[in-house]
């Protein structure tokens, strides 16, 4: 039987996996209707900022040693990804 650490990562991934593929289809659908960057984006700015902030809990996973991968990656992994989020701004 699977550890419960690796029943919890399962489920983490998948929903992170499922959550970015329905802000795919979500920016995808309003690109087509709008026929708009701005307007794609902004219908689904929420979920995107949402995802960003789970996605910081790789980090949480890399301290506690819930992963193979060391804190001090997890945490530069994670702040490589939330700063490509600001530099979209510019």
């Amino acid at each position: 039987m699977p550890s419960l650490s690796y029943l919890y990562l399962f489920a983490y991934n998948s929903l992170q996996a499922f959550g970015w593929a329905f802000c795919l289809v979500r920016i995808l659908g309003d690109f087509i209707s709008t026929g708009t960057v701005n307007g794609a984006y902004a219908s689904a700015g929420d979920l995107i900022c949402l995802m960003q902030v789970s996605a910081f809990l790789e980090v949480i996973h890399g301290a506690i040693g819930g992963t193979g991968a060391e804190w001090d990656a997890a945490s530069f992994d994670a702040m490589g990804r939330k700063d490509s989020r600001h530099f979209d701004h510019y």
